[in-house]
């Protein structure tokens, strides 16, 4: 599948090929690609859209992210 993430406060976006997703996985991108060094960062997930929000440590949106499946 592939993921692609916003980061709002740095506008910077990017796609990534990910094989399962959970909050591990997530974080790791997120701090790698977002440039981000805190761990206080949360993920929701909606599977009917396969959208999800980046949370912040205080539960502000500061992201999201979008689950595309690959063929």
């Amino acid at each position: 599948m592939i993921v692609n993430f916003t980061l709002y406060q740095t506008n910077v976006s990017w796609s990534s090929k990910i094989h399962q997703l959970n909050d591990d996985v997530l974080m790791r991108h997120v701090q790698v690609k977002g440039q981000m060094a805190s761990r206080d960062v949360g993920f929701s997930y909606c599977e009917a859209s396969q959208t999800g929000e980046i949370l912040s440590a205080d539960e502000r949106i500061i992201g999201q992210f979008s689950v595309v499946a690959e063929f």
